[in-house]
């Protein structure tokens, strides 16, 4: 904002006017600002361009061995080890190595099973992988901090720990694959478990060490475990037309072990309860106050429900007629809840349908409106991630022989497609699948101004030349 003030000249410097500075005075109470004096204003909200920049790296370095062994056609095995070193291991921690073999027996080549099973795989797999600290974990650091009257001065920053070392987490696996009746029916299933252990926890400090950072140990555990199964079925195979259809399922659970016995603030990493669970507090009871209405909360966060879901499943179906082809994919998600932060929100800013509904006709608030206004004023929205999706649809036209190689192409795909059509859920919010700060490992148990997945649809030419 530009002001033009009345001065007068005198020899060679600017001096105001009494009537200037109270235009001055005048325009900046009309803003918002202070005024300080003869040439002088301060802004009081003026916004402030700042930069930033980080950089960190971490160098590893490794080697890894491999072989794998058969016996005859029927028994197959493979053993392997990687071993590796980090900058970011702790000065007193040297490599580390991860061990990893598997088997799997194909006991159809024996032929003593019957004849309406075509094929049957049994197989077992276990190894370990790891995660290693952040780059400057392991380092005890001073932040510069000026002090008095600008003197240069450093405080405690991060603790660091030598002793530092990677997470380490183990699978072990197993399940088995096969065909029936000349394999038109097709099966695989596998249960798995892996627990993650040396989990780096942040510890904080006694206020007498001086350090505000939290210092990094490998103290906690956490275990996962779930299966996974699919059905493929030729359910009609034709000289011009086939239609298979298959079924895919798999769910997990999640669970922290221990934090070593440290109390960590929040909810995010509680021992007993998944990773990112989702907590909130209730609603314990209404009341009418001075004939206003009163809704109370409980005193501590209660455990809603994990933030990924513990079951999905995929529905598809191909269908081939000529030339053409067909396809759709149906999935299902259950299980999973999160803060929808948009309910209370929309509500907050006068938004809301369920707090307009109840608005007089002149747009002035009733009892039920205040009711509405004062429950989400103190309450969060947590709702349930449960849907059924219609992921894809496709069409495939696969152009003439004579047409491709007329041009001299090979075989020739024209694919019209559209991906996340509709949905069906229950939830008050726009896409139950909405999570916060996108790809946010800390934003899957919330949700709030996130946009719903969008409907996308393809048109795509592939040939080989």
């Amino acid at each position: 904002m530009t002001f033009t003030l009345p001065f007068k000249k005198i020899g060679s410097d600017l001096s105001f006017g009494a009537q200037a500075l109270k235009e001055v005075a005048r325009l900046n109470m009309a803003v918002g600002n202070t005024f300080a004096g003869p040439g002088v204003s301060t802004v009081s909200a003026a916004s402030t361009t700042t930069g930033a920049e980080g950089y960190s790296e971490k160098t590893n370095a490794g080697f890894h061995l491999q072989d794998r062994l058969s016996f005859g056609q029927a028994l197959f095995t493979t053993f392997g080890v990687r071993l590796d070193g980090n900058s970011a291991f702790g000065e007193n921690y040297g490599f580390t190595t991860y061990p990893k073999a598997d088997v799997s027996w194909i006991v159809s080549e024996h032929g003593f099973l019957p004849s309406v099973i075509s094929s049957l795989k049994v197989r077992s797999a276990f190894g370990q992988a790891g995660k290693s600290p952040g780059a400057f974990d392991k380092f005890t650091t001073f932040a510069a901090r000026s002090v008095f009257t600008g003197t240069p001065g450093v405080l405690p920053d991060n603790p660091g720990n030598a002793d530092l070392r990677p997470e380490r987490t183990t699978e072990i696996e197993g399940g088995l694959e096969g065909g029936l009746f000349s394999d038109r029916l097709g099966f695989d299933l596998t249960t798995y478990w892996n627990f993650t252990k040396d989990a780096i926890v942040g510890v904080p400090n006694a206020p007498s060490q001086g350090f505000s950072a939290s210092r990094k140990v490998n103290i906690g555990r956490v275990d996962n475990h779930g299966w996974e199964a699919s059905i493929n079925y030729l359910a009609l195979s034709m000289k011009r037309f086939d239609w298979t259809t298959n079924l895919r399922l798999d769910g997990n659970h999640n669970n922290v072990v221990s934090v070593g016995g440290v109390i960590l603030a929040g909810n995010a990493v509680r021992e007993g309860y998944p990773v990112q669970g989702v907590w909130s507090r209730t609603a314990t009871g209404f009341s009418v106050v001075n004939g206003k209405p009163v809704t109370t909360r409980s005193d501590t966060a209660v455990y809603f429900g994990p933030p990924l879901p513990t079951l999905n499943a995929g529905f598809g179906n191909t269908v081939h007629f000529g030339p053409f082809q067909a396809y759709a994919l149906l999935s299902v998600a259950r299980g999973a809840s999160f803060s929808n932060g948009d309910r209370p929100y929309r509500v907050r800013q006068g938004g809301a349908d369920e707090l307009l509904q109840f608005l007089n006709p002149d747009g002035t608030s009733t009892f039920k409106a205040d009711s509405v206004s004062q429950y989400w004023s103190i309450l969060d929205a947590i709702e349930t991630r449960n849907s059924a999706r219609l992921r894809e649809v496709s069409l495939t036209y696969t152009l003439p022989e004579w047409l491709s190689s007329k041009y001299k192409f090979g075989r020739t795909l024209l694919t019209f497609s559209g991906q996340n059509l509709m949905w069906w859920d229950h939830c008050h919010c726009f896409d139950p699948d909405m999570n916060w700060a996108g790809g946010d490992p800390f934003g899957i148990g919330s949700g709030f101004l996130a946009q719903p997945s969008p409907r996308v649809f393809r048109l795509s030419l592939r040939t080989r030349f």
